[in-house]
């Protein structure tokens, strides 16, 4: 019994191959595009040829000052997202959790709109981005019940970073 607790703890602490390969440029994404005091502090530039210590000290300073990353990213959000989408439920128009889904999609108060626009603006960060979709596994005794309770299903966004294997 011993070896199966080790196995099955060593299977859910392993880190899958491609993740441990690309960790540290995800952080590095993340990073810039966070920009502030953290990328000052990771000191990511590199050294000019001939910079001396205290200039790369200096640009190092400077450089939270302007987020350049951050502004790109943020402009072509602001390109995409100019028009809203217009959705359409087909079948599921007049569903109670679909209607729900789209007014507060991940049940932080976010509308469906606003969950996609911070999907698109993590996947232009990291270069891809997962969307999960999940309902409560607790069961009202009726539809009305769950409707009371709001148990419906939501949306979960994960970044590459959160996804070990």
């Amino acid at each position: 019994m011993n070896d199966l607790v080790k196995s099955k703890r060593a299977e859910l602490e392993g880190v899958h191959r491609l993740y441990r390969a690309n960790c540290a440029e995800w952080e590095f994404f993340r990073t810039a595009y966070l920009g502030g005091r953290e990328w000052e502090e990771a000191s990511l530039l590199y050294r000019y040829l001939n910079e001396t210590a205290p200039q790369l000290a200096e640009r190092l300073r400077q450089t939270p000052m302007e987020n350049h990353c951050k502004s790109v990213v943020h402009t072509y959000s602001g390109f995409i997202w100019r028009v809203p989408p217009k959705r359409s439920f087909g079948a599921l128009e007049g569903n109670r959790a679909a209607l729900a889904l789209n007014v507060n999609a991940d049940k932080e108060g976010g509308s469906l709109n606003e969950f996609m626009k911070e999907v698109q603006l993590w996947a232009s960060v990291f270069g891809c981005a997962w969307v999960v979709m999940d309902k409560p596994a607790v069961r009202g005794a009726t539809k009305g019940d769950e409707i009371s309770r709001d148990i419906r299903p939501y949306l979960k966004l994960y970044f590459p970073v959160h996804v070990l294997d």
